[in-house]
C-alpha cells in the first residue's frame, strides 16, 4: 500500500513537505502553493522520482532556476528523476538554458535544451516544451493556463 504512486497536494507552508505520505510517493503534484513559500528550496530536498508543480503562486525567475539545477548537480539524484514545472513565459527558460550554457562546463546545446554530464552514467536535462505539444494531457489541467512545461531530470547517457 505504500509508497503511494501518486499523491496530489494543496500546500499552505514548508512543513507539508515533510509528511512521509508526501516525500515517500514516486509521483508528487504540487497545486496551489501558498505564495507566501519559497517554492524552490523545499523541493530541493524532496526524494520523489517525479514532481509536478503546475503554478508557483508567484513566478520563479531563470536565477532561481539555476540555482535549482546546481543543487541537483550534486544531489546525486537517480536515473529517472524528474521535475515538471509549469511557466507562463518561454523567457525565463529560455534565459535559463542561456545562463547554464555560459556558467557551466560541458554543456550539450540542443533546441530548447540543455544536457550536463553528471558521470559516466548519467546526465542532467532542462528542457522546455509547449504544453500543447505535451503527451500526457491529464497534466495539461494542472498547469492553471500556463504555456510552457520546464523540465528538469535526470537520464542515462
Amino acid at each position: 500500500m505504500f509508497p503511494l504512486d501518486v499523491v496530489q497536494i494543496e500546500t499552505r507552508d514548508e512543513d507539508d513537505f515533510q509528511f512521509s505520505l508526501v516525500r515517500d510517493a514516486k509521483k508528487l503534484i504540487i497545486c496551489s502553493p501558498s505564495p507566501e513559500i519559497d517554492i524552490l528550496p523545499s523541493l530541493t530536498t524532496l526524494p520523489n522520482k517525479e514532481v509536478i508543480l503546475g503554478y508557483t503562486g508567484s513566478e520563479i525567475t531563470a536565477e532561481e532556476y539555476f540555482g535549482f539545477v546546481l543543487e541537483w548537480l550534486i544531489a546525486d539524484k537517480p536515473i529517472g528523476t524528474s521535475f515538471s514545472f509549469g511557466i507562463e513565459k518561454e523567457e525565463p527558460a529560455k534565459e535559463l538554458l542561456q545562463i547554464i550554457e555560459s556558467r557551466v562546463e560541458n554543456v550539450k546545446i540542443a533546441e530548447r535544451c540543455v544536457s550536463i554530464c553528471i558521470n559516466n552514467d548519467s546526465k542532467l536535462e532542462v528542457l522546455y516544451i509547449p504544453i500543447k505539444d505535451s503527451r500526457n494531457s491529464k497534466q495539461e489541467g494542472l498547469m492553471y493556463n500556463r504555456k510552457w512545461f520546464l523540465k528538469i531530470r535526470i537520464v542515462q547517457h
